[in-house]
């Protein structure tokens, strides 16, 4: 589970459960790859962005790199 699963979004608290589930599998991708874990079946999941809007999608991807960003930072401790 990740803060974006578990903590409401301050700029944007209207998220369909559907679209966080994608964007905690982005940030789950991401911590995984950082720690140098096999991540391949994450593309499966991350597919599904092919057909959104690209500023939808831009605007999750700054959810997803902050969260990223705040759990690397907490690894790094």
């Amino acid at each position: 589970m990740s803060l974006l699963d578990i903590q409401p979004l301050v700029d944007d608290d209207n998220t369909e459960g559907p679209k966080r589930e994608i964007e905690a599998e982005a940030v789950a991708y991401v911590i995984g790859r950082y720690c140098g874990l096999d991540t391949s079946g994450s593309a499966f999941y991350l597919v599904v962005w092919e057909s959104d809007d690209p500023e939808v999608v831009h605007g999750r991807l700054g959810r997803i790199s902050r969260t990223a960003e705040e759990l690397i930072d907490v690894l790094e401790e």
